[in-house]
């Protein structure tokens, strides 16, 4: 099993791929109908919030999504995936039940935008993670109102439109992964704490109301998104990110 005391373990998957555990991103997946071949992973209460959604692209990438944590969380440990439960701190985040967490010690947190899904897993401590596609377009003049300090602002001031839509989803991406880190969600306004992103350094959290040595970030633009993550490392003396492509995928597991 792969060490995560010191490393954060990041899995991307995408629905426009054919995974090897059957096809819960296809058309013919995710029904009541016709089953995919590994729809029994996913627990009822899943399975009913799945069917909730009103297009399909989103109950894909659902079913998607949550096969790939159950998955990749028995990559380190021995159970099956269909065995792992789950709960909610008081602030809603999604965490493993008393007993299995005593048991395994693994922080967990997922995302899915579009057609993407990513889950990142390490024993290090709380660990958020965060995805946007690039393709999605967004209001940036609008949003930096509302998601920047004003030095990340006026950091953006100075890039041409694509590189400004890069970096906008990179401080937007590190906020997510940060407030799902600390369990808080978006109930802080994203004004109050910011990031320096400064060439190849990892980003540097600016935040006065946490101790921000405490904290590793990294962020990676991709051809088709931008995902960060973010680890509390107050009991780890360092911290190692490694991106991978989930092992549904033929030949992509690296």
């Amino acid at each position: 099993m792969p060490d995560l005391s010191s490393a954060i373990e990041i899995v991307m998957a995408n629905v426009g791929l054919p995974p090897l555990l059957g096809a819960p991103n296809s058309p013919l997946g995710g029904s009541a109908e016709i089953p995919w071949p590994g729809a029994d992973i996913l627990s009822a209460d899943e399975r009913e919030r799945q069917s909730r959604l009103r297009l399909a692209s989103d109950r894909d990438v659902f079913a998607l999504a949550h096969t790939l944590l159950r998955t990749e969380l028995s990559r380190h440990a021995r159970i099956a995936p269909q065995d792992w439960r789950f709960t909610r701190s008081d602030n809603g985040k999604p965490l493993l039940t008393p007993t299995l967490m005593a048991e395994h010690g693994l922080h967990f947190s997922l995302s899915h935008a579009g057609n993407i899904a990513v889950c990142a897993i390490t024993r290090i401590g709380p660990v958020g993670v965060d995805v946007e596609p690039l393709r999605i377009s967004s209001d940036v003049g609008g949003l930096t109102t509302i998601a920047l300090t004003p030095r990340e602002a006026a950091s953006l001031s100075e890039l041409d439109a694509t590189r400004r839509h890069r970096q906008f989803l990179t401080y937007w991406t590190l906020k997510e992964a940060y407030t799902k880190a600390c369990g808080v969600g978006l109930s802080r306004p994203m004004q109050d704490y910011g990031f320096h992103l400064e060439g190849d350094l990892p980003p540097r959290l600016i935040d006065g109301q946490n101790d921000a040595t405490t904290w590793a970030f990294d962020s990676k633009a991709l051809t088709d998104c931008v995902i960060s993550a973010a680890v509390c490392t107050a009991n780890a003396p360092a911290a190692t990110f490694r991106y991978r492509y989930s092992g549904f995928y033929p030949g992509q597991d690296s």
